[in-house]
């Protein structure tokens, strides 16, 4: 895959605006949202399908906000325990509309992470479950990709506590490989080229698939985790060109 090259601003202002609504799969940037409610589980706009996943008792953790960085509204999302509940219960899930996944797919987002303890996972399926990739950051910022193996993991760099950052996952299920970047204010530059799927056998796929982008907490007791997202966007248009 060819490598990607575009600046914070660029990127920020593409996922701002978005792309063209016949290649959106899902896009949201919360501005219909209720400041101090959780966000509809139906996302308005094109495209006509895209939903927001969580379960009620996730609900509390979730809340509109006026974005901290400028005008706008964005989605706060703070660890909570929740000891009754299954650990697949606790995830919130952005799911688009049907695609085929054997095109290149992007998954883009800005948002920025706070609070002490505990780490932020970050997961891209296809919707059905099977694994693209895992991103997990600590609250120092040390970010990592998860191995295959389950057990050990590659770290990537540094995404800084309370910086608004921009990512973006472009994902070929046929090449099984993805490109990755991630830019912002204050922090070096993340840039990952042709890294392998997790899911190396392209069979696991469903397809058409739902793609879907996951948040979770992996440790919910005594910590003050935050997540602000700002806006998402996953679209078969390649952000980076005009």
């Amino acid at each position: 895959m060819k490598k990607l090259q575009i600046t914070f601003t660029v990127l920020f202002l593409t996922i701002i605006l978005g792309s063209c609504s016949t290649t959106k799969i899902l896009q949201t940037n919360f501005s219909e949202g209720t400041l101090g409610n959780a966000p509809a589980h139906d996302i308005p706009g094109d495209p006509s399908g895209d939903f927001i996943g969580y379960i009620p008792d996730l609900a509390p953790a979730l809340k509109i906000v006026n974005w901290s960085a400028g005008d706008g509204k964005a989605l706060e999302f703070k660890s909570r325990y929740l000891p009754n509940v299954s650990g697949h219960n606790t995830w919130l899930s952005f799911t688009g509309v049907s695609t085929n996944f054997r095109e290149t797919i992007w998954h883009m987002y800005a948002a920025k992470h706070s609070g002490t303890n505990g780490n932020i996972i970050i997961d891209l399926t296809d919707g059905s479950g099977t694994l693209i990739a895992r991103m997990t950051t600590r609250s120092d910022g040390t970010t990592t990709l998860q191995n295959r193996d389950w057990i050990t993991s590659r770290n990537i760099g540094v995404i800084p506590p309370n910086v608004y950052h921009t990512v973006i996952f472009a994902v070929s299920v046929t090449n099984r490989t993805f490109n990755l970047l991630i830019v912002g204010g204050g922090m070096e530059q993340i840039e990952l080229n042709d890294v392998p799927l997790f899911t190396d056998n392209i069979l696991d796929f469903h397809n058409p698939a739902t793609p879907q982008l996951g948040i979770n907490f992996d440790q919910a007791g005594d910590n003050t985790r935050t997540f602000e997202l700002k806006t998402l966007l996953i679209t078969r248009k390649n952000p980076t060109r005009n």
